[in-house]
């Protein structure tokens, strides 16, 4: 995880607990943060990312999360996925 301004970046590869720990930093941040961007580049260490990400956007809709932005994403290990928001 990396601290950029309003912008936070985070790695697809994060075990459990470094995603549990992006949570307790996030939560009282939530306010600051403009986006997160996902470096997907690495295979995809737990699905507790994606859902993280898709928590914050539904509570806060105006952020930008890079992976879910547009619909589409592509990876290099996974193609192309297709987000919709139900």
């Amino acid at each position: 995880m990396i601290v950029d301004g309003e912008n936070l970046i985070v790695s697809c590869d994060e075990a459990q607990d470094e995603i549990e720990e992006l949570h307790d930093f996030i939560k009282p941040r939530l306010e600051y943060i403009e986006t997160i961007t996902v470096e997907s580049d690495v295979k995809l260490a737990s699905s507790l990312l994606l859902q993280l990400l898709v928590s914050i956007k539904k509570s806060k809709p105006s952020m930008k999360v890079t992976i879910l932005d547009g619909g589409t994403h592509e990876s290099k290990f996974y193609g192309t996925m297709y987000w919709s928001q139900l």
